[in-house]
């Protein structure tokens, strides 16, 4: 996302179905490269119902590369879940010069 400056990671949003008592989890981690960030450490989760969005602003993600995981968890009925959108928001911060 940012180059030349500090990322700032504020929330991951999304929009889905829970029939039943089936549910979404979302997590995420962060890592200066793509390829560190199997090694991060896994936040969350955020878990629908009752949540539609994780508040990532408080949790320190700087780094580059942003990397969100979607679980979607069936019920013992058979009841799935379906996961329509989402979308991240997040902010290049330049350091002072």
């Amino acid at each position: 996302m940012c180059e030349e400056a500090r990322a700032s990671w504020l929330r991951v949003e999304w929009e889905g179905d829970t029939p039943g008592g089936s549910s979404i989890q979302v997590r995420v981690r962060n890592a200066a490269s793509a390829a560190a960030l199997s090694g991060s450490v896994s936040r969350g989760p955020a878990t629908q119902p009752p949540d539609t969005a994780f508040d990532l602003s408080t949790l320190g993600l700087e780094q580059q590369f942003l990397q969100v995981e979607f679980l979607l968890l069936s019920d013992d009925a058979g009841n799935a879940p379906t996961l329509r959108s989402y979308k991240v928001a997040g902010m290049c911060i330049t350091p002072p010069a």
